[in-house]
């Protein structure tokens, strides 16, 4: 049976479709399936990720050209084992849709080994491409550090 992963941020355009492609890359060879998806807190739906995240991916050959943002809704979050979220604020909007899955909730950053970084994932919009790039690292740093965690357990 797989699991199901929801990796959350405000827009859906930069981290948590960064963090779902990279989580996919991650566990392309974990002896366990997991369904990976992807959205934001905003409620935008259908918008194309952000360009200089898709470049950033594109620098690893990961594709996040074809993703496609879409809203949190209450049965979204029900369905998902795990809600992976990028800073407080999206714990604070699940809690708004639902009551009863914030047991599921992961924060992100608090996977992280470098000093500084644990109070959220910084969200990359308005910086340049070194920005995406950052965020990216923090994100793949974080998701090391808590997919082991996971499989098998």
């Amino acid at each position: 049976m797989k699991r199901r992963i929801a990796f959350i941020c405000s827009g859906n355009i930069c981290r948590s479709p960064m963090a779902q492609i990279i989580a996919g890359d991650l566990l392309a060879t974990a002896s366990e399936s997991f369904e990976l998806s992807s959205a934001g807190t905003f409620g935008f739906d259908g918008l194309p990720a952000d360009e200089k995240a898709v470049m950033a991916l594109r620098q690893w050959s990961l594709d996040l050209s074809a993703h496609r943002c879409q809203p949190v809704t209450a049965q979204y979050l029900r369905d998902h084992d795990f809600l992976v979220v990028m800073d407080p604020s999206h714990i604070h909007a699940i809690q708004a849709v639902t009551h009863d899955c914030l047991e599921k909730v992961v924060r992100l950053w608090e996977h992280t080994d470098t000093p500084g970084r644990a109070d959220e994932v910084f969200d990359p919009i308005g910086l340049d491409t070194g920005g995406f790039i950052e965020c990216r690292d923090l994100i793949h740093e974080c998701l090391q550090n808590w997919l082991p965690k996971i499989i098998g357990a």
